[in-house]
């Protein structure tokens, strides 16, 4: 179950801590300001970011990327954050999942 995935939490994961990180596993920039670290692990149903600097306005709703290489909640999983193969289904080895939202601004 997918549920059962939490947020990493140890000395290492430095960054991944945040929950809502970049391809990289750096912080999000765009976070909302004043965010903290645990206020943004309980976020789950949309990135809470928003624009550069109001430059640009949202004309749709945050939506999950599913495709052929996602399961059915568009997570991808692997062993490591900085791996080259991602898989649609955990095995035992995963420690690490990766979900990619999409929002058009104008």
């Amino acid at each position: 179950s997918t549920s059962a995935w939490d947020t990493p939490s140890t000395p290492v994961d430095r960054e991944l801590c945040w929950r809502w990180v970049e391809a990289s596993g750096k912080r999000n920039p765009h976070l909302f300001p004043g965010l903290s670290c645990e206020e943004a692990a309980k976020v789950r149903t949309s990135p809470p970011c928003e624009p550069l600097s109001g430059l640009f306005q949202a004309e749709t709703p945050w939506t999950v990327d599913c495709h052929e290489g996602t399961d059915g909640e568009g997570w991808s999983y692997s062993v490591a954050w900085n791996s080259s193969v991602w898989k649609r289904k955990p095995s035992l080895w995963d420690t690490v999942r990766r979900r990619r939202w999409t929002r058009t601004y104008t």
